[in-house]
């Protein structure tokens, strides 16, 4: 746990390229054989890393259960939620250690097959959390695409604005209107 709470707080202030291996036990407190028992290599590490990022944000997730009331409501909760996950470090973390694999095939391959394990639980999320609309799985599929790509393009851009205030909340207003506008187009469909 030290290892990987380490590795995520070496990629959080110093990027992929400055988070080594001795950067990464130094910052743990153990030693290099000791990091090696348990990972074979960085690669190793870096996988485990992001398994762990993505199973701690699929259990703050799995606590989400807005599933009545109106549906601005349940999308301010949605979109609350999210965003707090989305916006946190350990979440930008993981997508730093993701596109600093991208040159390693192998590992790429490993990371984006672990990355998939979270789709299905995620629209079932949705699913349950938007019942009473009447909405295909591509449907609730391309909702929560839309969605996800929306909050990682704003992190990802607040990371590289220097100048001036980032605009999430209007941001996530907007999407969050063209999201019940869909659902609402989707609750008038004649049955």
């Amino acid at each position: 746990m030290r290892l990987l709470n380490a590795t995520i707080a070496s990629v959080s202030e110093g990027g992929y390229s400055r988070a080594t291996l001795t950067e990464i036990t130094q910052r743990a407190g153990v030693s290099i054989g000791a990091a090696q028992h348990h990972f074979q290599s960085k690669a190793d590490l870096i996988l485990a890393t992001v398994e762990y990022i993505f199973t701690e944000m699929h259990l703050f997730l799995s606590g989400f259960g807005p599933t009545d009331g109106p549906l601005e409501e349940r999308l301010d909760k949605m979109i609350s939620m999210y965003w707090s996950w989305f916006s946190s470090p350990e979440y930008l973390a993981a997508w730093e250690l993701i596109l600093g694999a991208r040159h390693d095939p192998d590992l790429l391959e490993q990371l984006r097959a672990r990355v998939a394990l979270g789709v299905e639980p995620v629209n079932d999320l949705w699913k349950a959390a938007f019942s009473d609309i009447e909405m295909s799985d591509d449907e609730v599929r391309q909702l929560v695409q839309f969605t996800f790509s929306t909050m990682r393009g704003l992190v990802l851009r607040d990371t590289v604005i220097l100048n001036g205030e980032p605009n999430d909340k209007e941001i996530l207003g907007l999407m969050k209107n063209m999201l019940r506008f869909l659902m609402e187009q989707k609750s008038e469909r004649p049955q």
